[in-house]
């Protein structure tokens, strides 16, 4: 008998009652600051298939004697190609990109266009990068070709609008830019 008026008491709950489900929106988005001056930023892809910024600090074990160094785009591209560290992988980060330890043929070239008034010493509006691999590129992904261009015009834009075109051993595809949405601060 007093089991069962305590099983009552657990089933009645404690007054609080269920509500349904509140909209909210949409889901939070990811806002990425400018990575100029500090460790490597790369795009992974995260347990759901999105891309995801993430920093590698020193990642060739460099004693630099400062917290930052700037990696060039070259060693960049390689360090994408490799895939995600262990403790990527194990935070469940992916790569949709072939993972290739030695990569030939890597070639990157940058423009700036639609520079300021005839004369004008401003900077560009825009940086063109293509970006040439010795892989097969008509194969990659959708998310895949956006880690490459992604990880580039973090990196070389410089806060400006990018495109990056990737060349392979199979051929030249459209121009793309990145579609993650970048922050102002």
């Amino acid at each position: 008998m007093l089991a069962a008026g305590a099983c009552a008491v657990l089933a009645a709950g404690c007054g609080i009652q269920g509500t349904d489900v509140i909209e909210a929106g949409a889901p939070a988005g990811i806002g990425v600051a400018d990575a100029r001056g500090t460790w490597p930023l790369l795009y992974l892809l995260g347990p759901h298939g999105e891309l995801t910024p993430v920093i590698r600090s020193n990642p060739f074990g460099m004693e630099t004697g400062t917290a930052e160094y700037k990696l060039g785009p070259d060693p960049l591209v390689r360090l994408l190609m490799a895939g995600p560290t262990d403790g990527e992988k194990g935070a469940g980060l992916t790569t949709g990109l072939p993972v290739v330890k030695r990569l030939e043929g890597l070639r990157i070239d940058q423009d700036g266009t639609g520079a300021g008034a005839a004369g004008s010493e401003s900077e560009p509006e825009s940086t063109a990068i293509r970006l040439t691999l010795g892989i097969p590129v008509r194969p990659l992904s959708a998310a895949a070709r956006q880690q490459l261009v992604c990880t580039l015009a973090t990196d070389l834009a410089q806060g400006r609008e990018a495109t990056v075109t990737l060349t392979g051993t199979d051929g030249t595809l459209e121009a793309e830019t990145c579609r993650v949405r970048r922050s102002s601060y």
